[in-house]
């Protein structure tokens, strides 16, 4: 069983690999901020980064934050096992979104 913090995680770190852009503003992230966010209180420091990454880091077409976790920051059970279907989801978000599957 993996947790759903253990997943975004790994998701974060193969983001991260995948792409450029997205590893620099991972590495660009200050570790006050991460602790003070409210909305990643729930997580623990070394899931934070990843989570946020995942959640914030790239920007659609209206020029907003697209997330690609399967749900809201808010509404996530970060200790929770995640579910396949869940992770079905975040897996296809990170791989569509970065480009390495093309629909």
């Amino acid at each position: 069983t993996m947790t759903q913090e253990q997943f975004f995680t790994i998701m974060g770190r193969l983001a991260a690999f995948l792409n450029c852009n997205v590893s620099g503003y991972y590495d660009g992230l200050d570790e006050d901020s991460l602790n003070t966010d409210a909305e990643l209180a729930a997580f623990r420091s070394w899931a934070r980064g990843y989570v946020k990454t995942l959640s914030s880091c790239l920007l659609n077409g209206d020029g907003e934050t697209a997330s690609m976790l399967f749900g809201e920051l808010s509404a996530l059970s970060p200790g929770a096992p995640i579910t396949r279907g869940e992770a079905a989801v975040t897996m296809y978000n990170v791989l569509t979104m970065l480009g390495v599957l093309v629909y």
